[in-house]
């Protein structure tokens, strides 16, 4: 490539293409600064060996570059807007979710309220379940002697019909366990 370049320079000549077929010497120019073009000339150059020219670009494309940036940060601009209008109208309707089941919570709570007031219960119990209220109230309460008597020998409470209920057991001495294991064998 030295050669050629070298043939190039040694030509003497015109900037058009000559005779031969080959491409003329280019003038040297100060860089950054075009040399006016004659008519039917090329526009392209030859350039030294490791000489690199600084790209510069056009204010047409200067222009082209500076309207396509704009609008992609337009375009940007109006996605990220509709990205947080679906959001609010989501978070809209999640918090008129939430005030409605508060609403329902609240009500539940009346009601749970009113089923357990002590009038309510009154009133369920004689109307729906026919239930009465006694006239008057005893309460008894048990004597030494009368808790003698319901117990029997083994340390037992007994029932009403005269059975043995080992689950109703009264503290005795360690002395009744032989017997009450002998009778509780069979139950749980």
């Amino acid at each position: 490539m030295s050669r050629a370049a070298s043939e190039l320079r040694s030509r003497s000549g015109s900037n058009t293409r000559g005779s031969g077929g080959g491409y003329a010497a280019a003038e040297p120019l100060s860089p950054g600064v075009d040399a006016p073009r004659k008519p039917g000339e090329s526009h392209l150059r030859l350039l030294e060996m490791g000489r690199r020219t600084r790209y510069r670009p056009t204010p047409r494309t200067a222009l082209a570059v500076s309207i396509v940036a704009a609008t992609v940060v337009c375009l940007a601009l109006v996605y990220a807007h509709v990205v947080l209008a679906q959001r609010q109208f989501s978070l809209d309707n999640t918090n008129a979710q939430i005030s409605q089941q508060e609403t329902v919570y609240q009500n539940l709570r009346l009601k749970v309220a009113e089923l357990s007031s002590p009038a309510n219960i009154i009133s369920t119990a004689e109307g729906k379940l026919g239930m009465v209220q006694p006239s008057s109230v005893n309460y008894l309460t048990p004597s030494r002697a009368d808790q003698a008597v319901g117990v029997n020998s083994t340390g037992l409470a007994q029932g009403s019909s005269g059975a043995l209920h080992p689950d109703t057991m009264t503290p005795s001495s360690d002395s009744n366990w032989p017997k009450v294991k002998s009778l509780m064998a069979g139950q749980p």
